[in-house]
Protein backbone atom coordinates (compact mmCIF):
# COMPACT_ATOMS: atom_id res chain seq x y z
CA UNK A 1 0.00 0.00 0.00
CA UNK A 2 1.55 3.32 -1.02
CA UNK A 3 -1.50 5.48 -0.50
CA UNK A 4 -1.67 8.82 1.26
CA UNK A 5 -3.78 9.42 4.37
CA UNK A 6 -6.53 11.84 3.36
CA UNK A 7 -6.50 13.43 6.84
CA UNK A 8 -2.76 14.01 7.29
CA UNK A 9 -1.27 13.78 3.78
CA UNK A 10 1.24 11.21 5.05
CA UNK A 11 1.99 7.78 3.62
CA UNK A 12 -0.08 4.85 4.80
CA UNK A 13 2.12 1.78 5.14
CA UNK A 14 1.00 -1.87 5.32
CA UNK A 15 1.93 -2.12 9.01
CA UNK A 16 -0.19 0.85 10.07
CA UNK A 17 -3.83 0.58 11.02
CA UNK A 18 -5.72 2.22 8.15
CA UNK A 19 -9.22 2.10 6.73
CA UNK A 20 -10.47 2.61 3.21
CA UNK A 21 -13.46 4.86 2.60
CA UNK A 22 -16.44 3.02 1.15
CA UNK A 23 -17.32 6.12 -0.88
CA UNK A 24 -14.10 7.34 -2.54
CA UNK A 25 -11.81 4.33 -1.82
CA UNK A 26 -9.13 6.58 -0.32
CA UNK A 27 -7.21 5.60 2.82
CA UNK A 28 -6.98 7.15 6.27
CA UNK A 29 -5.06 6.12 9.39
CA UNK A 30 -7.45 4.67 11.96
CA UNK A 31 -6.12 7.16 14.52
CA UNK A 32 -6.90 10.20 12.32
CA UNK A 33 -10.41 10.79 13.67
CA UNK A 34 -12.09 7.80 12.04
CA UNK A 35 -14.07 6.95 15.16
CA UNK A 36 -12.96 3.32 14.90
CA UNK A 37 -11.48 1.90 18.09
CA UNK A 38 -8.35 -0.23 18.08
CA UNK A 39 -10.39 -3.15 19.45
CA UNK A 40 -13.00 -2.89 16.67
CA UNK A 41 -10.27 -2.56 14.03
CA UNK A 42 -8.35 -5.60 15.29
CA UNK A 43 -11.51 -7.68 15.61
CA UNK A 44 -12.43 -6.90 12.00
CA UNK A 45 -8.93 -7.71 10.74
CA UNK A 46 -8.74 -10.98 12.66
CA UNK A 47 -12.18 -12.13 11.54
CA UNK A 48 -11.87 -10.84 7.97
CA UNK A 49 -14.97 -8.67 8.42
CA UNK A 50 -15.46 -5.44 6.52
CA UNK A 51 -15.41 -2.14 8.36
CA UNK A 52 -18.14 0.12 6.98
CA UNK A 53 -16.69 3.62 7.04
CA UNK A 54 -17.00 6.89 5.13
CA UNK A 55 -14.41 9.67 5.23
CA UNK A 56 -15.46 13.18 6.23
CA UNK A 57 -15.98 14.33 2.63
CA UNK A 58 -18.09 11.33 1.64
CA UNK A 59 -20.12 11.49 4.82
CA UNK A 60 -21.33 14.96 3.74
CA UNK A 61 -22.73 13.60 0.47
CA UNK A 62 -26.18 11.96 0.40
CA UNK A 63 -25.54 8.24 0.11
CA UNK A 64 -26.81 7.07 -3.26
CA UNK A 65 -24.88 4.64 -5.40
CA UNK A 66 -25.26 6.80 -8.53
CA UNK A 67 -23.94 9.87 -6.77
CA UNK A 68 -21.02 7.98 -5.24
CA UNK A 69 -20.03 6.65 -8.66
CA UNK A 70 -20.03 10.17 -10.08
CA UNK A 71 -18.14 11.67 -7.13
CA UNK A 72 -14.54 12.54 -7.92
CA UNK A 73 -12.33 14.99 -6.11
Amino acid sequence: MTDICIARSMSVTPRQEAVQCDGCNKWQHRTCNTGISRADYRTAVQSGADLDWLCFQCSLVPCTSTLMEELSY
